[in-house]
């Protein structure tokens, strides 16, 4: 057995109880652009020509992902199947933020 301890749950719980709500799926990722090796800049300029692309909170943000090669993104479906909200961010906390915030 491995002497390593189990992390607290706390930590979750938290980022957990700060997700918005949602009465359909939640989508949280980090660094989907790694998935195909891309960059985060080569992420946003394909994103940012989709029909609906992510929504980021201002362009400091978006330069700022692209500057440290990371990025959180969230999609939810706050009603019905039909009908999302997907935003993006360099941080967790920032994107955590941002939802709280979003309309």
């Amino acid at each position: 057995m491995s002497s390593e301890k189990t992390p607290p749950v706390a930590p979750v719980h938290a980022i957990v109880t700060r997700l918005p709500p949602h009465k359909c799926g939640l989508y949280l990722e980090h660094n989907p652009n790694r998935d195909v090796y891309d960059v985060v800049g080569q992420w946003v300029e394909q994103n940012d020509s989709l029909e609906c692309p992510a929504d980021w909170k201002d362009a400091e943000q978006k330069s700022r992902a692209i500057q440290t090669n990371e990025l959180w993104t969230l999609q939810w479906y706050p009603s019905t199947p039909i009908g999302s909200h997907f935003i993006a961010a360099p941080t967790l906390e920032e994107l955590l933020t941002f939802a709280a915030e979003y309309e």
